[in-house]
């Protein structure tokens, strides 16, 4: 009995010495090449921190000059960013840059900041924004048919709707085509939740101005349903004073109270 457990041992060991011999070297290869990809992943993860590092510094060296209200430097900065395409940090270096440069009357420069940054940026939920700070740039620098062709990738959904809409209108009246003024104008008053006022604003300038070039006005220019809403109620009090029904008793009382005035005098 002993014997036999003993050659069974022996037996087994020495397949597995033989199983070895034949997969060890492969076994071996995988452990390396596991280490390996462990290594390769931190030194990827390690260079990447690396870059976001660098992008933040030149972001804040952009930021600081512009504090500072050095152009020049700032755009020296942002330009240092172009290597970092895919990061957040030069977007928002590249509006701050565009920003500043429409203050200075420099529009040219921040019209082609945020042309290319709209053609490289990574971040694609911020291009809405991108898109619509080029068309108000655009349509100021006399260039508004652009203006109307980028607005037109704003897709409705987006939150900057209302804010493209009136854009659009904008450039529409920039270009002489008050009805497509008024009809933007229009759909952004639908779209905001707030800030009415100017839109309305807007809106009936267009409408005057349209009906004096039509000719004599029939009547006032009526602002869109939504604007006129609390007029309508503030004026319902009056126009219910105001107008009695012909052969109601009300009617009938004041004639009375009229007639009665008149034998004292």
């Amino acid at each position: 009995m002993m014997t036999t457990e003993l050659y069974d041992d022996l037996e087994q060991g020495e397949r597995v010495r033989a199983w070895l011999k034949e997969n060890g070297s492969g076994i071996l290869i995988g452990v390396a090449l596991a280490i390996g990809a462990v290594f390769g992943y931190r030194q990827w993860q390690l260079r990447d921190d690396n870059r976001n590092y660098d992008a933040a510094r030149l972001y804040a060296v952009v930021q600081s000059a512009l504090d500072g209200a050095d152009l020049d430097a700032a755009a020296a900065g942002y330009a240092d960013l172009g290597e970092y395409r895919k990061h957040l940090y030069r977007i928002l270096a590249g509006l701050q840059l565009a920003a500043a440069y429409a203050d200075r009357e420099r529009a040219g420069e921040a019209i082609a900041v945020l042309d290319e940054l709209r053609r490289t940026a990574a971040q694609r939920d911020l291009l809405p924004l991108i898109t619509l700070r080029l068309a108000r740039l655009l349509t100021a620098d006399g260039q508004p048919e652009r203006a109307v062709e980028l607005l037109a990738d704003i897709a409705p959904q987006s939150a900057l709707a209302a804010l493209a809409a009136e854009a659009r209108g904008d450039a529409y009246a920039a270009l002489g085509r008050a009805g497509e003024a008024q009809a933007a104008y229009r759909e952004a008053i639908d779209l905001s939740a707030s800030e009415r006022g100017m839109l309305n604003m807007k809106w009936q300038a267009l409408a005057v101005a349209d009906g004096a070039a039509s000719g004599p006005a029939t009547g006032p220019a009526e602002p869109p349903a939504e604007s006129s809403a609390v007029d309508a109620k503030a004026g319902d009090g009056t126009a219910a004073a105001g107008s009695v029904p012909a052969g109601s008793e009300a009617a009938e009382a004041v004639e009375a109270d009229d007639e009665g005035g008149g034998d004292e005098n």
